[in-house]
């Protein structure tokens, strides 16, 4: 390019990428090859079954994802795929009272690998088995008890391992994923009020899907919770029980997972949604016991989802009042 001035000088000019800083391999420069030569082939086929992915060091510019991925469509398994019955012997043996710690006297073994291969033979790891049943929550009535059935409810939910094995980090519990950190808060709190040991984590949503928001996760281990719910939570008798007196707790955890609130412009309105049908008319039993007057819609009819159902509540001076009845830390139409 040359100078405008006219004294026809030339001018180099730097790509975009060098003036901010960007990394080569994030502006597209220096991109591992996505197609592979018959040299690069021959290498994999020779090198790959005795050392693995370890091979990236003599293929130039190739990720160790790219390798691995190669030798699976070609159909290259690394020596180290397999086990050997020593090993197989070592990890049923050792690993329900290590755990991952096993690895140290597996050599070349990940942890991913020694966790999979627990999976795929059954092996349970018993520390966590203990500390999950050690944990007795409080499941008494009580307002952070009402307030955590809820969440469950609406976005809240329970884990356990598949299959019943419990070889990776959780075996039976509950847990709430959502992008409101005060929501996060809240629920953590309740759950340690009724002896549980919960735990919050901000995850990287952008790490599993670039159109995936961060968000909170709250996880809390206990069999004993675990099995508590899964018999109670169609139970609609026993959970009038159990809320008698907490019904704005109850009403609040699942305001805050399904509800949504508009009190700008000449429309109103506060409502709440699930594709429950027996739970919306639970609801709407409560709120009417409250003197609310919500009103039931649906089923709204969705291609390839369940039908859903809404209670709405569309008087614009009762709302407020439900807000201040249930008193919710997100959703409060501010």
């Amino acid at each position: 390019m040359f100078c405008k001035c006219g004294c026809g000088r030339e001018i180099k000019i730097k790509p975009y990428h060098s003036w901010y800083g960007i990394p080569d391999y994030i502006s597209g420069h220096n991109k591992p090859h996505k197609t592979w030569t018959k040299e690069e082939i021959r290498i994999l086929h020779e090198e790959y079954p005795k050392i693995g992915v370890k091979i990236v060091e003599r293929l130039n510019r190739k990720s160790s994802n790219a390798v691995y991925t190669k030798a699976y469509k070609l159909g290259i398994k690394s020596e180290h795929h397999f086990w050997s019955p020593e090993e197989i012997e070592s990890l049923k043996k050792v690993y329900p009272e290590k755990g991952s710690k096993i690895s140290s006297l597996l050599c070349n073994r990940s942890i991913q690998s020694i966790y999979e291969k627990a999976h795929d033979l059954g092996v349970k790891n018993d520390i966590i088995n203990r500390i999950s049943q050690r944990i007795v929550p409080k499941l008494t009535p009580s307002t952070d008890l009402a307030y955590i059935m809820g969440v469950l409810k609406g976005d809240g939910y329970l884990f356990r391992n598949k299959t019943g094995k419990t070889c990776y980090a959780y075996t039976h519990g509950l847990g709430l994923c959502t992008i409101n950190m005060e929501f996060a808060n809240s629920f953590l709190y309740s759950a340690q009020q009724i002896g549980l040991n919960p735990f919050l984590r901000a995850i990287n949503g952008h790490k599993y899907n670039p159109n995936q928001q961060d968000y909170f996760r709250v996880d809390a281990v206990s069999i004993n919770f675990y099995n508590w719910w899964n018999e109670t939570k169609n139970n609609y008798v026993y959970i009038r029980s159990i809320i008698k007196s907490f019904e704005n707790e109850f009403l609040r955890g699942f305001y805050e997972s399904e509800g949504t609130v508009s009190v700008g412009g000449l429309r109103p309105k506060l409502g709440m949604c699930n594709t429950d049908e027996m739970l919306i008319d639970f609801i709407l039993e409560i709120v009417h016991k409250q003197g609310f007057r919500f009103r039931k819609y649906g089923p709204t009819i969705r291609e390839n989802r369940k039908p859903l159902y809404n209670v709405l509540l569309q008087r614009k001076h009762e709302i407020p009042e439900f807000l201040s009845y249930i008193n919710p830390c997100i959703k409060r139409g501010q």
